[in-house]
């Protein structure tokens, strides 16, 4: 506990009451994970530095529309039955807010290590488990991601997926960039078109400013958000078989939130075909965060 440890609590005021936290420190990371949403990653600092996005919403488990309940936070897991804005359909699917079942809890002299497992069931319908496994070594700057999902089912079963992280200041500061290698780059609309400099920018909060997302097909699955003034950088990188598309999205309205700068790693974007998974075959996802130095050393 000197080191590092785990700390597992619920919250208790407010509309976080009932709220459960599995609260991690490797002794440089220190990371809370949601047991109550889907093991998502509420909150990342580093060195006691903050790296995430949480929204003037906060967090809560109230059922409530998209747009009053969406917290950000480091890591927002979209899917299983939308990504986007889908009719009939949870703003960004369902799964954020399945609970998880803890299945292992550890910290050794090896490192932290968090496992737990979510099913999305219906009558009549899909038989999905989603097993989602984290690490991180003592005194790392990296944690890495695993996700698995099986389909139990007797059918071939309708999914999608889609990583939403979720960068926050200091680190995400005006004149900061997003660093990536793209195969090409796809506005999501006409106000995304006519500011293309938006996809590896970062501007200063203007209010009332629309906010700009880019469709990306990547050469490396990886993405960087540098901050040469501070010497340092988020690095997200993923496995490119599952996750073949990635979307970048900024938000720059000052009136309702600080800036934001979203990277989304996905198997799918809105308004695309929805990938089937083929009975008692499971998928293996991973991805990885990290914070370096300008050097390339990580902090």
């Amino acid at each position: 506990m000197q080191i590092a440890g785990i700390r597992r609590y619920e919250l208790t005021e407010g509309q976080e009451r009932g709220f459960r936290v599995l609260d991690c420190d490797n002794g440089r990371l220190r990371f809370l994970l949601g047991e109550s949403k889907a093991l998502d990653v509420m909150q990342m600092y580093c060195e006691g530095k903050n790296l995430s996005f949480v929204s003037k919403n906060g967090f809560m488990l109230r059922d409530i529309p998209f747009a009053r309940r969406f917290e950000g936070g480091m890591l927002y897991t979209c899917g299983l039955d939308a990504v986007g804005d889908v009719a009939g359909r949870e703003m960004h699917g369902s799964h954020h807010n399945t609970p998880a079942k803890i299945t292992r809890a550890e910290c050794t002299e090896k490192g932290i290590l968090i496992e737990a497992e979510m099913s999305e069931t219906a009558l009549f319908g899909q038989n999905l488990l989603f097993r989602r496994r984290i690490e991180s070594g003592i005194g790392d700057s990296e944690i890495k991601i695993a996700d698995t999902l099986e389909n139990r089912g007797f059918t071939d079963a309708r999914y999608c997926l889609l990583y939403h992280v979720n960068v926050g200041y200091p680190l995400l500061d005006e004149g900061a960039q997003i660093v990536f290698d793209a195969a090409s780059v796809t506005p999501r609309n006409d106000r995304a078109a006519q500011n293309m400099e938006d996809v590896s920018i970062i501007r200063a909060p203007e209010p009332g400013r629309e906010e700009t997302c880019y469709f990306l097909r990547m050469n490396a699955p990886r993405v960087s958000l540098v901050n040469r003034k501070l010497g340092k950088a988020f690095t997200l990188g993923w496995t490119a078989i599952r996750c073949r598309a990635s979307c970048c999205g900024r938000a720059w309205r000052a009136e309702t939130m600080p800036s934001a700068s979203s990277l989304r790693p996905a198997n799918s974007t809105a308004g695309l075909p929805i990938v089937r998974s083929p009975r008692g075959k499971a998928y293996a996802f991973r991805s990885r965060s990290a914070r370096k130095t300008r050097s390339g050393n990580r902090t």
